[in-house]
């Protein structure tokens, strides 16, 4: 579902979900093909990582960032990367289970195949089934007859739920092969595999390290085909193996008996700022674990149990969004903006998803919102075009012209003072006076009228050229007679050429 048009001016977005996913195409792939996490591994195999080339694998995610729906991948060199932040949609969260990567989150499947519903596999493989359709083989196995390969146990062909771990860590390793005791699926001819999904005869199974020197096998089953189970010793030293799978039976092997335990703790309400995590009862069967909570309904049932979670502070930052269009023209400079939040992560959604929050909870200084800019837009018909206008030259009013002396004192500032009066009581011999004729320009610096708003007085409407033409001496005197009283004035003596009309005269004496 989406908001049109989308919140502007701090608002935000309706509350509830904005999206809802279902899983589609359920039905299992082709037998042997790649895994989706393996095609989009293999999708940077045409792409070179820090200048080469490689051919990339999935691997499980470390313990660093163990976030599942990132992909993670490792190269036939041995180059270990985060190569996506988080993996297509769809992709399951880890080997072994349905649980499945939506928005780079992990979401929990059920046998089902919905996103959060509650249907379980019982030990026997049966998606809601009561947990006594099938004979559950276990064991530990210690025996230590020699160094090498060793059996432990045959899991039959359509035997679910095989697992198979180390009882404390070794130098020994576990094993997998065929019926024929020659094709190894896992840790063949005395090398290691590294931790992954590997394929048992068509079934997808997980070999993990939870601890160092310590090995797992879950295979999730049901198997297309027998499996010998191995310890490969490398002493004489067997600490043990625990081994389990499940034979399926067409018919009830007792009389189940089922009761509420509490298993485990549930996902937290938040991921941040401080959330609360949940403990429900779980409906056990007695011999072979967790079933549908259906066969426990007409049993006792204690209340959940409760703990605080993620305590840590949610995260800001600034957020800014796109600039906004510019309000200059081709001719003129202008402004644009943009809008700048303080926001901080949302803590109780994961992904991408934030909250706005005041502007005091995030640290520094916030991003600028508003800069000078230019565009290429065409000018209006009534708008000045140019870079500077330069005015026509004019004999400015004799008020504006600025006597300066040696001392630094201006007359142009003193009350009832006539400016002309003190030139021409002012004694002076001819060679000390200089005078410069220079261009007034008015500054109007391509900015529009918006901007003339904004930046008030703080810019100068004149500013002088540099100096079209300097005089001295009598020259420069009777030109300055020649501004006071008209250009008719002193006919006879040297006139300048009546194109240079100037706009301001500075006199200096």
């Amino acid at each position: 579902r989406t908001v049109t048009p989308p919140p502007s001016n701090k608002g935000r977005f309706c509350s509830g979900k904005r999206s809802e996913y279902n899983l589609c195409n359920t039905q299992a792939c082709t037998e042997g093909g790649p895994t989706f996490r393996e095609m989009q591994c293999a999708e940077f195999n045409k792409k070179p990582f820090e200048g080469v080339m490689h051919t990339w694998k999935p691997h499980k995610a470390p313990d660093s960032d163990p976030n599942p729906c990132a992909l993670f991948c490792l190269s036939e060199s041995r180059v270990y990367t985060k190569l996506a932040p988080r993996v297509k949609d769809g992709t399951r969260c880890k080997a072994g289970t349905r649980d499945t990567c939506v928005q780079g989150s992990c979401k929990p499947v059920g046998c089902d195949w919905k996103i959060a519903s509650e249907a379980i596999e019982d030990i026997c493989g049966i998606c809601n089934g009561d947990g006594t359709h099938c004979t559950v083989v276990e064991g530990v196995f210690k025996e230590a007859p020699n160094s090498g390969y060793v059996a432990i146990a045959t899991a039959p062909k359509g035997a679910t739920n095989l697992k198979l771990a180390e009882v404390v860590p070794s130098d020994n390793m576990l094993a997998v092969s065929a019926i024929d005791n020659q094709t190894y699926y896992l840790n063949g001819g005395y090398t290691e595999n590294l931790e992954g999904e590997f394929d048992f005869g068509g079934a997808k199974g997980l070999y993990t390290k939870p601890a160092k020197d310590m090995d797992e096998l879950n295979v999730k089953g049901p198997l297309t085909e027998p499996l010998v189970l191995y310890i490969c010793l490398f002493s004489n030293n067997n600490p043990g193996v625990h081994y389990s799978f499940a034979v399926p039976s067409d018919k009830p092997m007792y009389t189940p008996k089922y009761r509420w335990e509490f298993v485990e703790w549930g996902p937290c309400s938040a991921q941040c700022g401080g959330g609360t995590q949940v403990m429900k009862g779980c409906c056990m069967e007695e011999k072979n674990g967790k079933v549908q909570s259906s066969f426990c309904e007409s049993l006792p049932k204690e209340e959940p149990r409760a703990r605080t979670c993620n305590d840590k502070p949610c995260r800001t930052r600034w957020k800014v969004w796109k600039w906004g269009p510019c309000s200059g023209c081709v001719f003129q400079s202008g402004t644009r903006s943009r809008q700048v939040e303080c926001v901080k992560e949302s803590p109780t959604t994961t992904g991408d998803e934030e909250i706005i929050t005041e502007a005091s909870e995030c640290c520094g200084e916030p991003p600028k919102k508003v800069e000078l800019c230019n565009s290429s837009r065409p000018c209006p018909k009534n708008m000045t075009s140019g870079i500077v206008k330069k005015r026509e030259m004019e004999v400015m009013p004799i008020a504006e012209m600025v006597v300066k002396r040696d001392s630094g004192k201006s007359f142009s500032d003193k009350a009832n003072a006539s400016l002309v009066a003190e030139t021409i009581k002012d004694r002076v011999q001819p060679n000390q006076v200089h005078l410069e004729q220079v261009i007034l320009e008015d500054t109007k610096l391509n900015l529009t009228e918006k901007q003339y708003e904004d930046l008030g007085d703080k810019l100068s409407e004149k500013r002088l050229s540099c100096p079209l033409q300097t005089l001295t001496g009598q020259e420069a005197m009777d030109r300055v007679e020649q501004l006071i009283h008209g250009e008719d004035y002193h006919k006879n003596k040297t006139k300048l050429n009546n194109n240079n009309k100037v706009s301001i005269v500075t006199i200096t004496l």
